[in-house]
């Protein structure tokens, strides 16, 4: 028999050929796929970025808000320190009116007793001109 005449061959050729065709749809499947793969990658990456801003946002966030709160510390320190200065003072002062007032009593008291001095010394220069008028 002629090669051309072979039933095998005739076969073969059309197993070549749907071979060839299901492998062109595969690969045109496996490009599709490779290419929603690049697709996802592109979306996950610019996701990324977009997240790396907002952390990075974040971040810019919580330094500004620890330097807010540094600054409220430190007036708060410099509040404490002039209330105590305050204190201090209001006690030194309370000292010093306690003492005026004991001073201004013991002024009185010896307003007192000098008016009560007073009082005996004209009484006695009263009895000492009673006895020169009885001399007399």
């Amino acid at each position: 028999m002629p090669r051309s005449k072979v039933p095998g061959r005739a076969n073969v050729a059309g197993e070549v050929g749907r071979l060839a065709d299901r492998t062109s749809k595969a690969t045109e499947e496996i490009d599709r796929t490779v290419r929603a793969i690049q697709d996802g990658t592109t979306e996950v990456v610019e996701a990324m970025r977009a997240s790396m801003k907002h952390v990075e946002g974040g971040m810019s966030s919580a330094r500004s808000a620890g330097d807010a709160l540094q600054s409220i510390i430190q007036g708060s320190e410099a509040l404490q320190l002039m209330v105590t200065q305050i204190a201090s003072a209001s006690s030194e002062q309370s000292a010093a009116t306690q003492s005026v007032n004991a001073n201004l009593n013991e002024i009185a008291s010896i307003g007192v007793r000098t008016s009560s001095a007073s009082a005996r010394a004209v009484d006695s220069c009263d009895r000492l001109a009673a006895l020169a008028a009885d001399l007399n």
